[in-house]
């Protein structure tokens, strides 16, 4: 399978993951899943809105777009994911921890891990979906060629006056200083 965005691809893995639920007895409700930065930033691989959030009453999951690798996203995907079938009310425990027990997370029930068996499912329903169609963003990344100005130095060779204009002005023709002579170029080292 090949899918053309992100969006199509975590709703697909909701879909499929569907089974897993049913199997320890739970329906799913409607979700919706999309990526997107967090209202706490660098906080959660994923979270999960409650439906009273919603217009249309659907439960709605987002993913960081600062993660790529598909099974953590899919982990993430089914802790959100036993959110959505409680509307959030359990938090982390209670409903939420036999749940999450039963589908094979384990760990801290704010930061699950799959177990060996549910790593192995997660493992299967990657290769089944393909390629997770994201790059992770890096939003404290700096910009690697940072753009130099465009305006070009040209000096009085008499009078040191110095003005920066455009090559576009430059090729129509140099101004004058205000002393009246012709302003020049002014070479650059780097040149």
């Amino acid at each position: 399978m090949t899918f053309d965005n992100r969006e199509a691809w975590l709703n697909a893995a909701v879909t499929s993951m569907a089974e897993w639920f049913a199997e320890v007895d739970v329906e799913l409700p409607a979700i919706r899943v999309s990526c997107a930065w967090s209202k706490r930033p660098g906080k959660g691989i994923a979270w999960c809105w409650k439906r009273e959030r919603s217009a249309d009453g659907t439960n709605e999951i987002q993913v960081s777009p600062e993660k790529d690798d598909p099974a953590e996203v899919l982990a993430a995907l089914v802790h959100e994911v036993i959110h959505a079938t409680d509307d959030c009310a359990s938090k982390h425990s209670g409903y939420f921890k036999t749940i999450a027990a039963n589908l094979g997370l384990t760990g801290k029930m704010t930061a699950t891990v799959p177990n060996d068996e549910l790593s192995s499912r997660i493992t299967a329903l990657a290769h089944n979906l393909g390629p997770y169609p994201h790059a992770a963003l890096n939003p404290n990344a700096e910009a690697k060629d940072k753009q130099t100005t465009r305006m070009i130095k040209v000096v009085c060779p008499e009078e040191g006056y110095t003005v920066r204009t455009t090559r576009k002005w430059i090729d129509v023709g140099l101004p004058l200083c205000p002393c009246g002579n012709r302003m020049e170029v002014e070479e650059r080292d780097d040149d």
